[in-house]
């Protein structure tokens, strides 16, 4: 014998729901063209860092930092390419 429904208390909502994973990010396009230089001493403004592939630098509030970006290829034209 089944239970009659009208009788019967409400069960509590249930609320579910679908959460996808996001995708993969791309890999990221090596930069080919720019040169990334940060002053090694503000006492030589000839001596520069290097830095290739992905960089990172980590500042402070209110703190800055001078990057210097320099360009380079063989042939001459439009070009775009992400930093």
């Amino acid at each position: 014998m089944w239970p009659d429904p009208d009788k019967e208390p409400l069960p509590p909502p249930l609320i579910n729901s679908i959460i996808k994973k996001p995708p993969n990010r791309p890999e990221r396009a090596k930069i080919t063209k720019f040169t990334i230089r940060t002053p090694a001493d503000p006492e030589k403004p000839d001596d520069y860092n290097n830095h290739t592939g992905n960089s990172r630098w980590v500042l402070q509030p209110k703190e800055s930092k001078k990057l210097f970006m320099l360009f380079y290829s063989t042939k001459i034209g439009t070009f775009t390419e992400n930093l």
